[in-house]
């Protein structure tokens, strides 16, 4: 674990669409590096930082999660992570971006 808060939110806000809200709600979750983020997924993620939060965070932000994760196994394909909107639950439109 980061010895400063500020170290590992730096390091979350390296990953697209992460800015210092998502970042914040991660590392109030357990998340407190990309790596560890890379190992949990998306989903896992989005399920620690509702239960760290108290309620159901927007959807958006679960699509906000998955965008950035598929930039890690992808990180030429940045211009299309970039439309964290494209990560909805309809696997149409997933498919469509990974070509």
């Amino acid at each position: 674990m980061y010895k400063d808060k500020k170290t590992a939110l730096r390091e979350l806000q390296s990953l697209p669409n992460i800015g210092p809200k998502c970042a914040s709600m991660m590392y109030d979750a357990g998340v407190v590096s990309v790596a560890h983020f890379e190992k949990l997924g998306a989903e896992k993620t989005y399920n620690l930082c509702c239960k760290a939060q108290g309620h159901q965070i927007h959807r958006a932000f679960l699509y906000v999660l998955r965008s950035a994760h598929y930039f890690l196994d992808h990180p030429h394909q940045r211009e299309k992570v970039m439309r964290w909107w494209m990560w909805k639950d309809i696997t149409p439109i997933k498919k469509k971006i990974i070509r």
